[in-house]
């Protein structure tokens, strides 16, 4: 398990005006300039998040490709 010093509290909260006006610019499509733009909307904003009181398990496989099919999964501290 990974912890992170950032809440998904602070994730709920509405997105700031400059965020979905870019991701309104970016549209439907998906390229890898799209997630790294992306990344770059939302990075600052996950680095102000306070994490505390979840847990994180990283790299869970699920699928055929082990190597590929990998999931992060985020939850209430114990399990709640």
């Amino acid at each position: 398990m990974n912890k992170m010093d950032t809440p998904p509290a602070t994730l709920a909260r509405p997105k700031p005006a400059s965020v979905a006006a870019r991701l309104a610019e970016i549209g439907q499509k998906f390229s890898p300039d799209v997630v790294e733009d992306t990344r770059q909307l939302y990075e600052p904003l996950l680095a102000k998040a306070n994490w505390s009181g979840t847990d994180f398990t990283s790299d869970i496989s699920f699928g055929p490709d082990p190597k590929r099919h990998l999931l992060d999964v985020h939850a209430p501290e114990g399990g709640g």
